[in-house]
């Protein structure tokens, strides 16, 4: 985890400064990759399983019913952290 960053710029989407780590260890296991990559987002993950729950309405099946829990117990983990939430976990490397 890191500090809330603080951005500059003419869009505000410029580090002002290095970003700070916390330290802190979070446990993000669970939920969906996204892109084919190792970082997941909330936002994905939130819009995947509300596609899911909006699926069953129609048709409910158990495969659907363990997936969109799938995705709401790894929500519910990644937002329970801390207040603000955390809108991406991954593998970052420093340096």
């Amino acid at each position: 985890m890191y500090d809330t960053p603080v951005f500059v710029g003419e869009g505000g989407d410029e580090l002002a400064e290095p970003l700070r780590p916390l330290d802190v260890t979070v446990d993000v296991e669970g939920g969906w990759f996204d892109a084919g990559d190792f970082v997941k987002f909330t936002h994905a993950s939130a819009y995947s399983t509300a596609s899911l729950l909006f699926a069953q309405r129609d048709r409910s099946t158990s495969a659907l019913e363990a997936e969109s829990r799938f995705g709401l117990r790894w929500l519910d983990k990644i937002w329970g952290r801390r207040p603000e939430g955390a809108l991406r976990a991954g593998r970052h490397r420093h340096g």
